[in-house]
């Protein structure tokens, strides 16, 4: 009995660590789980920068950099970001604004911040939104990895309030740091000068397991109507995420002091599981407006029905109605698989990930349309943005209609803010409607100032930008929203602006447009003009607006025109004139102009001009319309045509006074010509003679400048490269050749660094290289062109041939190329081989030694042709490896008429001063079966070797300094015998 209880106790006790081991494991494996899933929830929200993508190592993206069209903006700009030139990350995206009612100058806005490893930033203005104040408000928790989805309202009361969420660190080596996050209410009672920051909303701390909920995308209300028993109620609603089942649900919470304290909050939508990661992040976006009684509306993306999910409360918050679509959308953008973003998104611009959302106000006013909620959405492929409206409390909804006078292109990403003053109604959006490639974006604002019912739009932003030019993986993210507020006729769209990532990819801003809906519009055409007979004078001139910003009549008699020369007001016109003459001014002094419209309130944006009285004191340069080598009688030049300026260089003012033209090769001056006043605008012929200068024959940059007779002169101008010379004929026993060990090159074209080099040569001292003395650059791209040759039809064969040692990386491409059409199109597949050249292609290239066993002969031939020909060695390297680089010598190019003595041998043997080895080679084929003697000077054989190859490199370390013979017989008979010094060091 006793030894069975002592089994059963065993078994007991050894299940008990068996079950408890699996218990370990399973809990160790749920942990796990649940920071994959949380740290894939906050990367979704809040993503992180590519690493590999910072200045040092990317200047430009991947992506097409695009320059923007011109544009004369309407509006003035202003980037709200600050003092971010010590931040390593200067991104921020997805912004949100709003106006001070108590005092209009004053706006505050804030964006998802990279700064200061994403801390919760605010911008404040005190001179509405010209200038900006930003102010780093910290995380919630030290450690805590970002704060997130800020967003901003003033109250009534011009208290100012910000929303926000914020994300723990996951900590791979500590279990208990799981997903821990939260929403926080930061406030201002001072215009935004301090803050009291990280007010709890909702927080989960401590370890979070797979049931535990994460908050996301939070937008606070503040309940601003008069009549409202909730006055300055606080609404905050937001996304909540379950990992468990991936469900994802609309909450609210609410405030009555201020957001001191905040309620529990409470379920809107129902429930959707399976929901969190699909394409469209299931329910998201909520937003909330409140009704001139106290009325609350909430409206969310319900992406998994493609439609905007709509509640209402009039018990404020406490209860809502049950949820129901009111908008059914198309499907937004391209869906694409975006592995850093998750798997499938909707995209814009082929790769930038982004959602539809709704955004909805409210009439607060005493106006006809008190009440009447507004609704605005983007959908559709290629998407728009879209307007509804409802004038019975959301019950109905009118037909959508589109905001925007263009269908073409995307608008997306909108935000639709309304005038408490009034109920005037602004969407702003971004638009590509200016790019026919539907790339870049620009800010556009539609307004209406009828309930919706007509819209007018115009440009926002002042310079177009590309969503593509942003730091994160596959460059998919640039946010996900903007932000729009509106107060007393001024609105300030806020979006994500790019146009600093063409310098630095990690430098997106937040931008707003002070755009006055009642100002007039700016003059348009502003110019000055030149009077040549009254070189004191200058005539101004532009045409007037006849509406206001968005469209309104404005009459001649309704505004006034404030003209400044250099800062300084010289004239108030009346809106009748649209010319004005300045005088007694400076002849030849450069003068700057603006102009602004007025009326008794507002002002437009400005114009801006300039203008030189008597015109530029300069001329306009020449243009060099060609320049063609000639070689006559042992002088050689260039036969140019020169086309002469018949301006100044204002391109306005007629060119009275023209006296010569002056001639540069390489930048200097080198030769002049007396021209005739009457020859402006002529193209004359003149032969410049390289050799009486005296120039070497090559090729030189050639440009020229104009002077006047005050000896005024123009800038230089057009550069054409071009050869001195006559090509050089290629024929039989006359061979272009060039060994490179005079200590001036020849006067090829070299591109940025080829040149001599002694690191390795096969004939003492030089060889070329395109890097001397260093390894090749990345990223880089080299060429050397050779003189311009000339060949026969005579039935012989050209070729092309030197020696090489090619240390070039394979990825690399070193190639000889040629041109039969002038350097319009080239080739590198030569009649014998395509002329590419790799350290792979010989084992003695790969072995990190630079020696005489890495020369290695090529010999290419030309196809069949009549004419000019151009020779050019080219190097193109990759980004991120390089090597020592690319060595020429002994360049050759001969007439040959090959097959004439098959049996005939051609041997070469090299170098002829050498250290450790020599190698000789049978240009015409292998040795078969041949023997290489090697012989003292007093006749003594020192090394014997039969032979069967094509080349043979023959070790001489071990011989004693001194000449030696070489010697290669076949069958009894010497075909070839040369020396060659051996020295133990060089």
């Amino acid at each position: 009995m006793k030894k069975i209880y002592f089994y059963v106790l065993i078994t007991f006790f050894a299940n008990s660590i068996l079950i408890n081991a699996e218990d370990k494991k399973s809990n160790e494996d749920i942990i796990k789980k649940t920071k994959e899933t949380f740290e894939r929830y906050f990367e979704m929200a809040h993503p992180s920068p590519n690493p590999d993508l910072f200045p040092e190592k990317i200047k430009k993206m991947q992506v097409p950099v695009i320059q923007s069209s011109e544009f004369l903006p309407f509006f003035l700009n202003s980037n709200a970001i600050t003092n971010e030139e010590s931040e390593s990350y200067k991104m921020q995206n997805e912004s949100s604004i709003a106006v001070n009612p108590t005092n209009p100058l004053n706006i505050i806005a804030s964006a998802v911040d990279y700064r200061s490893e994403s801390s919760t930033w605010v911008y404040v203005s005190q001179d509405g939104g010209k200038s900006w104040v930003n102010y780093n408000l910290g995380k919630p928790y030290d450690g805590w990895r970002s704060t997130n989805d800020p967003s901003v309202y003033f109250s009534s009361d011009g208290i100012a309030y910000m929303s926000y969420g914020g994300f723990g660190k996951i900590d791979e080596n500590q279990a208990q740091l799981v997903g821990e996050n939260g929403v926080f209410l930061a406030k201002s009672t001072d215009q935004g000068n301090t803050w009291k920051a990280h007010i709890p909303v909702i927080i989960h701390l401590g370890a979070q397991t797979l049931d535990s909920t994460f908050e996301d995308k939070y937008y606070v209300q503040v309940d601003n109507s008069p009549k409202s028993p909730y006055l300055h109620h606080l609404y905050n609603p937001w996304k909540r995420v379950t990992p468990l089942d991936s469900a994802t649900q609309i909450v609210i919470s609410k405030s009555t002091d201020e957001g001191e304290t905040w309620s529990i909050p409470i379920p809107v939508s129902l429930r959707k599981t399976g929901t969190s990661e699909d394409t469209t992040y299931g329910q998201s976006f909520p937003l909330t407006t409140t009704g001139p009684n106290g009325e609350v509306y909430l409206v969310w993306n319900d992406g998994i029905v493609h439609g905007v999910g709509f509640a209402k409360s009039e018990d404020g918050g406490a209860t809502f109605t049950e949820p129901r679509i009111i908008q059914n959308y198309n499907i937004f953008g391209t869906t694409k698989y975006i592995a850093s973003q998750g798997g499938y998104r909707h995209t814009v611009k082929g790769k930038v990930r982004s959602e539809a959302y709704p955004a909805i106000q409210c009439d607060i006013t005493d106006g006809p349309r008190s009440g009447y909620l507004y609704l605005t959405w983007a959908a559709d492929s290629i998407p728009n943005v879209y307007f509804s409206r409802s004038t019975d409390k959301g019950e109905t909804w009118s037909t959508p209609v589109l905001v925007h006078s263009v269908d073409v292109n995307d608008q997306f990403w909108q935000w639709i803010a309304i005038d408490p003053t009034n109920g005037d109604l602004a969407v702003m959006y971004l638009d590509s409607r200016d790019d026919p490639d539907n790339l870049m974006v620009d800010c556009y604002v539609s307004y209406s100032s009828d309930g919706g019912e007509t819209w007018i739009d115009k440009r926002a932003g002042d310079v177009s930008h590309d969503l593509r030019l942003n730091p994160f993986l596959d460059n998919a993210f640039a946010g996900d929203y903007s932000g729009c507020a509106f107060y007393d006729g001024m609105v300030y769209p806020s979006w994500v602006d790019m146009r600093n990532a063409v310098e630095n990819i990690r430098n997106s801003d937040v931008y707003t447009a002070i755009m006055n809906t009642r100002a007039p519009l700016p003059v348009e055409n502003f110019h000055t003009e030149v009077i040549p007979n009254e070189i004191n004078k200058l005539q101004i001139k532009w045409e007037n607006p006849t509406t206001r910003s968005f469209g309104q009549v404005l009459n001649s008699e309704d505004f006034q025109l404030n003209l400044y020369r250099d800062g300084a007001l010289i004239a108030t016109l009346p809106g009748t004139t649209n010319s004005y003459f300045d005088e007694n001014l400076t002849e030849y002094q450069k003068y700057d102009y603006r102009i602004y419209t007025f009326d008794s309130k507002d002002s437009s944006n400005s114009r801006f001009t300039h203008g030189t009285p008597g015109g530029t004191k300069n001329p306009m340069p020449p243009t060099i319309v060609s320049a063609v080598g000639f070689e006559e009688n042992e002088k050689y030049g260039y036969d140019l045509k020169v086309k002469l300026p018949s301006l100044r260089a204002d391109n306005i003012t007629p060119l009275l006074d023209l006296n010569n033209i002056d001639f540069y090769l390489d930048s200097i001056q080198v030769d002049k010509i007396s021209v005739a006043a009457l020859d402006t605008g002529r193209t004359i012929d003149y032969r410049l003679y390289v050799s009486d200068l005296p120039r070497l024959k090559g090729y030189y940059k050639i440009a020229t400048t104009s002077v006047t007779k005050e000896t005024y002169m123009s800038d230089i101008s057009n550069t054409i490269i071009s050869y001195s010379a006559k090509p050089i004929d290629i024929i039989p026993n006359q061979p272009f050749t060039d060994d490179f060990d005079t200590k001036t090159p020849r006067k090829y074209y070299f591109g940025q660094k080829w040149g001599l080099t002694q690191e390795i040569s096969l004939s003492s001292p030089n060889s070329l290289t395109e890097s001397p003395n260093a390894k090749y650059d990345n990223r880089f791209n080299d060429t050397l062109l050779l003189f311009p040759i000339k060949m026969f039809d005579d039935g012989n064969y050209t070729f092309i041939s030197f020696f090489t040692a090619a240390i070039v990386d394979d990825s690399d491409l070193a190639t000889l190329e040629y041109s039969f059409d002038n350097g319009v199109n080239w080739t590198n597949e030569f009649a014998n081989q395509t002329a590419t050249f790799k350290k792979s292609d010989y084992s003695y290239w790969g072995d990190e030694i630079l020696d005489e066993r890495d020369w290695k002969h090529e010999s290419l031939i030309l196809p069949d042709h009549e004419g000019s020909v151009l020779l050019r060695f080219r190097i193109s390297s990759n980004n991120f490896r390089n090597d020592e680089g690319w060595f020429i010598d002994d360049l050759q190019i001969v007439s040959d008429p090959m097959g004439v003595d098959e049996n005939k041998q051609k041997f070469t043997l090299y170098p002829q001063i050498a250290k450790d080895f020599v190698k000789i080679i049978n240009l015409t084929g292998e040795f078969d079966n041949s023997t290489i003697t090697i012989y003292s000077l007093v006749g003594e054989k020192l090394f014997e070797q039969q032979v069967n190859n094509v080349e043979e490199i023959i070790e001489i370390s071990q011989f004693l300094s001194g000449t030696y013979f070489i010697a290669v017989t076949q069958n009894g008979a010497m075909k070839y015998m040369n020396k060659f010094i051996k020295l133990s060091t060089f």
